[in-house]
């Protein structure tokens, strides 16, 4: 993946068409710290038919200050914001008027690329579906004596019994068979799913 430098006269789009109606996401790359101004320049000096909708998705997490536990709001993916256009190209040269550094992630032949079908129901399923695109802080639904299953990463399909937990940590001490004898495991609640008795 590269970046269409803003001087190009020759952009093309890939995934598109001629049909105004078809919405095409793509990546803008900006200075990291400046999307939410990128974001207003678009919403104020953009056609609302060229842009459907531009975003940054975030995740809230808990963080401690001074001994207190604070729930804080985070960029996902620092430096980049998403937009929903049909006309990639128009929107291309539109953001030539924004004064900061602001350019469309291109593929290897610099052509517009969009994201395909997995990219963007990954990106709509943060924050199940909510406006400000926001991954909210899981509640846990786990007891002492569940029986748990890891379902990502490395320990994948990993089973256990939860001894404890740390609600503050989100980890919980799993305790399983292993090497002949029981061992017990630190785990993240993140990737923690009950198995169904």
């Amino acid at each position: 993946m590269k970046i269409c430098e803003n001087d190009s006269t020759s952009i093309n789009s890939t995934h598109t068409t001629n049909d105004d109606s078809v919405d095409n996401w793509y990546v803008i790359h900006t200075i990291s710290g400046r999307e939410h101004n990128l974001i207003q320049f678009i919403e104020s000096n953009i056609d609302s038919n060229l842009v459907k909708e531009c975003f940054v998705p975030k995740r809230e997490r808990s963080k401690k200050f001074n001994g207190k536990r604070q729930t804080i709001t985070e960029r996902l993916f620092p430096g980049y914001v998403f937009v929903i256009t049909p006309k990639p190209e128009q929107l291309f040269f539109e953001l030539k008027q924004y004064p900061n550094f602001s350019k469309i992630l291109c593929d290897s032949e610099y052509t517009f690329a969009s994201l395909n079908e997995k990219e963007i129901d990954f990106i709509r399923r943060i924050g199940n579906g909510r406006p400000d695109h926001t991954i909210k802080i899981s509640t846990v639904d786990f007891n002492i004596g569940d029986n748990v299953v890891y379902i990502e990463g490395d320990l994948k399909s990993f089973e256990g019994e939860i001894k404890k937990f740390d609600k503050h940590k989100r980890q919980a001490v799993v305790e399983t068979e292993m090497f002949g004898r029981t061992v017990e495991v630190y785990l993240g609640f993140d990737f923690l799913q009950k198995i169904p008795s």
